[in-house]
């Protein structure tokens, strides 16, 4: 399930001091239709070897990017010369979050789920942070709510901060929370809450050179509220604060082990949606797609004092996404998941020094000479900072899959509206 998921996704390796032009073999050449001011049609350079400079790391001269060059007038209806620009791109530093469900459950039995995320995270030879911490910027935050309800510690976070080559830093926070269980200990899952607040630092973030952001979010259980500890319905909220995330720039992925994966953690399928549902719908929040509607008995549990939904969910006529979401039954299976899912997200974000203005939609993208769909799970987005795209799922696999692969990015400037 897992492999069908993440689709063609190379295995994760270090980077450390690895020319750019590596990745891709014979490099990234984006073709871009630029407006000219002067009105002449230039000659153009299309498709073609490498046009990156430089190294990732280890003292190579990195080209400018990130809007530099031409600003891109989407479906512009003006009659204007334009110039094929061949401009560079590369991947960029993303900052992650790995938000990890620290509620009791994890530790129930703990050598199924608290110590096999730790060891795949952790493991200094191999660890899926020991392995990225070069070129990602990892923050951890690690989150459980009291035993008794509305209490104003909830969600207690332990937190570290985001900075490249955080292994050490996180390794210490994450092993003192191991530490701190006891048999008997009652920590319950606010994943909303949490999510919420981890979100809005995460937001005020500023990382330099800029990158995109996400969360990974790994939990065990169907989350309730700080205000109403069971039933376990408090999806509405994690979904929302999802949703808030996502219009921070904030993409979230969701990772089930446990409980969660067999739906049966306290949620009732007569008034929610929970497990791998739940999940679903934390994935699609998390890429901005929509949300399938619970049943309408949700809004009369303990958790919706006002019996009123906060998230927003699919209408009528609306089609709910199919955002890949992860669920892992053994280490292995997480192990799989997680280097898979971030090494998806480290090596498929690209840098540009062209401003796209207008609707991205117009936008042509090929991998390796086929067309890949814009805002699909397997295709191709633009990010918010209008300057990067980042290729999904089986479009990301596609680029990696193949040494010499070669991605093609073109936007015109004068876009044919049908009549």
């Amino acid at each position: 399930m897992i492999a069908e998921l993440l689709g063609a996704i190379v295995p994760l390796r270090s980077r450390k001091a690895r020319a750019w032009s590596s990745v891709l073999g014979s490099g990234v050449c984006l073709s871009f239709a630029a407006c000219s001011a002067s009105g002449n049609r230039g000659t153009g350079v299309h498709g073609g070897g490498a046009s990156n400079t430089g190294s990732s790391s280890a003292g190579g001269t990195q080209p400018t990017l990130r809007g530099t060059g031409a600003s891109l007038s989407v479906g512009g209806a003006d009659e204007v010369g334009c110039n094929d620009l061949t401009v560079e791109a590369k991947e960029v530093t993303p900052t992650i979050l790995l938000l990890v469900d620290n509620s009791s459950s994890m530790f129930e039995p703990r050598d199924k789920l608290w110590d096999p995320l730790y060891n795949v995270l952790m493991k200094p030879a191999d660890g899926v942070v020991a392995a990225l911490q070069d070129t990602v910027r990892f923050g951890f935050t690690s989150y459980r709510g009291s035993s008794t309800a509305n209490d104003p510690a909830c969600p207690t976070l332990f937190e570290v901060d985001y900075t490249v080559g955080n292994f050490t830093a996180i390794d210490a926070v994450y092993k003192k929370q191991g530490a701190e269980w006891k048999q008997g200990a009652k920590w319950e899952t606010p994943t909303g809450a949490a999510i919420k607040k981890a979100a809005e630092k995460l937001a005020s973030y500023q990382a330099d050179p800029p990158g995109p952001k996400y969360i990974v979010l790994v939990t065990d259980g169907n989350p309730n509220t700080c205000a109403a500890l069971d039933p376990q319905c408090g999806s509405d909220e994690s979904i929302k604060a999802v949703q808030e995330a996502k219009a921070l720039g904030i993409g979230t992925f969701a990772i089930g082990i446990g409980d969660i994966i067999a739906c049966n953690t306290g949620c009732e399928t007569a008034w929610g949606r929970c497990g791998p549902l739940h999940l679903q719908d934390l994935a699609n929040a998390g890429q901005g797609l929509p949300v399938a509607a619970p049943p309408d008995q949700l809004k009369y549990q303990a958790c919706t004092p006002t019996q009123m939904l906060a998230a927003a969910y699919a209408g009528a006529a609306e089609i709910p996404g199919s955002a890949p979401y992860f669920t892992a039954a053994n280490a292995t299976e997480l192990e799989t998941a997680l280097k898979g899912l971030l090494n998806s997200v480290v090596s498929c974000t690209y840098d540009m020094n062209a401003t796209v203005v207008g609707n991205p939609a117009f936008g042509t993208v090929k991998v390796n000479g086929e067309e890949v769909p814009f805002n699909d799970p397997n295709g191709w987005k633009l990010e918010d900072n209008k300057v990067q795209i980042t290729l999904q799922g089986s479009a990301c696999g596609a680029l990696k899959a193949t040494a010499g692969s070669k991605l093609f990015v073109s936007f015109p400037c004068k876009v044919a509206v049908p009549k």
